[in-house]
């Protein structure tokens, strides 16, 4: 008699395949969470902008220096409100981009989300240097 050996089904993947797939698994899991903690980021460093420019605001209250840095410190205060709501907004967009399955909306999604990213920031580099011109103007 003779032994027969089993088939395997149509589809069916070799070991060498699913540690292939394992691995692209593993590494999208990690670029995700390195994605998540850069958003969180974004969102840590506009909102301490805000709480430090609103500390700030009320140090110089009273001081005659006030009146030569509002506008640079309103304007900064302002960059930082508005980064720190397109990094919270930036979750919405990002989650879609990670639960999508339509291959045709994924790359616009992506895009999205690029552009929310960028716009932050940009928030954070323009509040900072809006905050030196300032004192550089009323300090010096």
């Amino acid at each position: 008699m003779e032994r027969v050996k089993p088939r395997k089904p149509r589809g069916a993947l070799t070991d060498e395949a699913k540690a292939d797939r394992d691995d692209r698994r593993s590494i999208v899991a990690v670029r995700h969470t390195v994605i998540n903690a850069g958003i969180r980021g974004l969102a840590v460093l506009n909102s301490a902008g805000v709480v430090a420019m609103l500390g700030f605001f009320q140090a110089i209250v009273g001081k005659t220096v006030l009146p030569v840095f509002k506008p640079y410190g309103v304007t900064a205060l302002n960059a930082f409100l508005i980064g720190l709501i397109t990094a919270t907004l930036l979750f919405i967009p990002y989650g879609t981009y990670i639960q999508e399955r339509n291959r045709k909306y994924k790359r616009l999604v992506l895009y999205f989300c690029f552009m929310l990213g960028a716009l932050s920031v940009g928030c954070v580099i323009f509040g900072a240097a809006m905050i030196v011109w300032g004192i550089d103007k009323a300090f010096i």
